[in-house]
């Protein structure tokens, strides 16, 4: 009877032993698994965060032109033009505007309304027609910023204001 309880006792033991080496191969299936799971989310992250930080230092470097270039301008001011003044061009980051200030040399009372609207609609296209064909205007385009132009009388009443967005001059 001894006998037979070792033997059980024995068969009971390679039962657990194999028991083990399933559990074991079980859990190492497992963590290859999650790590083949891992490194494919990881590679995936990888590169989505590389394509973010490209675009995001373009971006960086294309505003950082866009002050340069509006701050140098700024130094050459004003520029006079046939009674019109540029006195001020200035970038609002925030709002992702660059606002151009000019100045006729007269005042708003003295002007003949259909001359403004016509006046209005000839600059608009003159301007639409530079922000299209600029070769310098690769950092705006990569900001996607609104040119707002500002047209006062001699005393600095606003007259009429001129709007370009991005979707008018990609």
């Amino acid at each position: 009877m001894k006998e037979e309880e070792n033997i059980v006792t024995e068969v009971q033991k390679e039962k657990k032993k194999g028991g083990c080496a399933k559990t074991v191969g079980i859990i190492l299936l497992i963590l290859t698994v999650i790590y083949g799971i891992n490194t494919i989310i990881s590679n995936q992250l990888k590169k989505e965060t590389d394509q973010y930080l490209k675009e995001y230092s373009e971006k960086e470097r294309a505003i950082s032109d866009i002050e340069m270039a509006t701050n140098l301008t700024n130094s050459q001011l004003p520029m006079e033009n046939d009674g019109l003044i540029l006195y001020k061009i200035e970038y609002l980051k925030e709002e992702n505007i660059q606002r151009w200030h000019y100045q006729f040399d007269i005042e708003k009372s003295e002007m003949d309304n259909e001359a403004v609207l016509a006046y209005k609609e000839n600059a608009k296209n003159a301007f639409l027609l530079t922000a299209k064909n600029s070769s310098d205007n690769k950092s705006f385009i990569t900001v996607g910023v609104t040119f707002v132009y500002v047209f006062e009388d001699k005393n600095g009443d606003e007259i009429f204001e001129i709007k370009i967005t991005p979707e008018e001059y990609k």
